[in-house]
């Protein structure tokens, strides 16, 4: 974030860090919001095929943070644009890894986006 001038004004700051409404998936259950229009969609790489489902809560998201804990929900992701289709609002993904991830295994994973307009970024978090 201080890399791109990215401040705790910036929408995009407080969509990762603030209390925005939030779909939680993890461990293959979905929590929604209690509020209607969810703004982002917190996901655990072994839940990704949750985001195939035609919710219509999706219409509203404008983020999806996946969360990867691991190297083999590392090893199998491909966030190919058709996994997004019923997104209709998105414009950021945001990759947080607990594993060493560089920008060409993240260039891999999201092949397809680069004529769009979703900016896609990670951050990884080893934990010590």
């Amino acid at each position: 974030m201080a890399e791109e001038n990215i401040g705790k004004e910036d929408r995009l700051y407080k969509m990762i860090y603030g209390a925005t409404p939030t779909i939680v998936i993890a461990n293959n259950t979905k929590v929604n919001p209690k509020e209607a229009y969810p703004q982002k969609v917190d996901i655990d790489g072994s839940s990704l095929r949750f985001l195939n489902e035609k919710d219509p809560l999706f219409r509203t998201v404008k983020m999806i943070q996946i969360h990867i804990t691991n190297s083999s929900q590392f090893a199998s992701i491909s966030l190919g644009t058709s996994l997004f289709e019923s997104f209709s609002n998105l414009e950021y993904i945001f990759i947080l890894s607990d594993v060493a991830l560089t920008s060409q295994e993240v260039l891999r994973m999201s092949a397809g986006f680069e004529n769009t307009d979703i900016l896609i970024f990670y951050q990884v978090a080893i934990p010590q």
